[in-house]
């Protein structure tokens, strides 16, 4: 019983395992640097919006979170009651991390 128990020992124990195990429990986890932005929508009508390029529908009175890197711009899709399609609504920065922006 006791030659088995060697062998699996060996085999768990191996330069390759060891050396496996060593670089995942060393890999540093860098800090998630995004920036998240709720979209809140009080307007009767849907809004459309677009964040980097990809467009976004936001239902009335419904909210849609945005999360990407600072400085990202989301831009009215759509024609907003007080902004035309193509202006800039916000900019994505660390300031406005887990905020409402309402779409006026």
């Amino acid at each position: 019983m006791m030659i088995p128990l060697l062998m699996l020992s060996a085999i768990v124990l191996s330069p390759s395992n060891l050396l496996s195990w060593m670089s995942h429990s060393h890999r540093q986890q860098l800090p998630d640097t995004r920036v998240t932005v709720r979209l809140q929508n009080p307007n009767p009508t849907f809004v459309d919006v677009a964040v980097d390029g990809q467009i976004y529908t936001v239902p009335s009175h419904h909210t849609l979170d945005v999360k990407g890197p600072a400085g990202v711009a989301v831009v009215a899709a759509s024609k907003i009651p007080g902004h035309h399609r193509g202006d800039v609504l916000v900019i994505l920065a660390p300031l406005l991390d887990e905020t409402t922006v309402e779409l006026r």
